[in-house]
């Protein structure tokens, strides 16, 4: 029996929202169960020096700790640094792009250790500027994630080191500037790993206790956000 004009107009408005609900479906959208994490750093987040990274990095197992319904994924680089001057900078090595492809409603960024280095701090009047500027670059993306910003932890070299001078006194209150300024979350790493150097085997990068309490500091911080979100 032919259709009549209101019965096939029914049919292709039906059409029409299950089409449109499959080009907007993202199998990340958080509607859908699943919350994407992506953990931006330097080589303490890719997990240097463990000896294995892939299960015992912190963005690992902070995964492990979210549980289901959650991706975390690393997007650590040794050696990069916030700023855009510095030697090899964070900015320059595709990772930011991959961030926007990941497509996450979380960013934890934990940069600065890098930047303190003297041959790159001599550019720090950019620090806090450039800072903001990647804070701003990732709140853009699709689903307008939420930003958390991290002190860095200590560096355990002697205390009259300018590698150590620059992190405490100068990169650490730059960052809490920025997380003031653009309204982020904030995780102090620093203060929790002072005077433990017992957990940093090369007194640069933690051993897989100190990745896995930095884990635990970002997934108590996510699960704070999640209830804002």
């Amino acid at each position: 029996m032919p259709l009549s004009n209101d019965r096939y107009g029914k049919i292709l408005l039906v059409l029409c929202l299950v089409t449109c609900r499959i080009l907007l479906w993202n199998p990340g959208d958080a509607s859908c169960g699943v919350h994407r994490v992506a953990c931006v750093g330097n080589s303490i987040t890719y997990g240097l020096g463990l000896k294995n990274r892939e299960a015992s990095s912190y963005p690992a197992r902070l995964g492990e700790k979210l549980g289901k319904g959650w991706e975390v994924r690393n997007f650590g680089i040794s050696g990069a640094a916030m700023l855009r001057q510095s030697m090899f900078s964070y900015w320059n090595t595709g990772a930011v792009d991959q961030v926007e492809i990941f497509n996450p409603d979380f960013v934890i960024i934990m940069l600065g250790t890098n930047d303190a280095l003297p041959h790159n701090w001599r550019f720090k009047e950019h620090f806090v500027r450039d800072y903001k500027a990647m804070i701003e670059h990732f709140k853009a993306m699709p689903r307008r994630p939420a930003i958390i910003v991290c002190l860095p932890v200590p560096v355990f070299v002697p205390e009259d080191s300018l590698f150590r001078y620059n992190l405490e006194e100068e990169v650490i209150p730059g960052i809490r500037r920025v997380a003031d300024e653009t309204g982020s979350g904030l995780i102090d790493l620093f203060g929790p790993f002072s005077g433990r150097h017992d957990l940093f085997p090369d007194r640069i990068h933690p051993g897989d206790q100190g990745a896995d309490i930095i884990a635990e500091k970002v997934c108590s911080k996510v699960k704070q956000f999640i209830h804002i979100k």
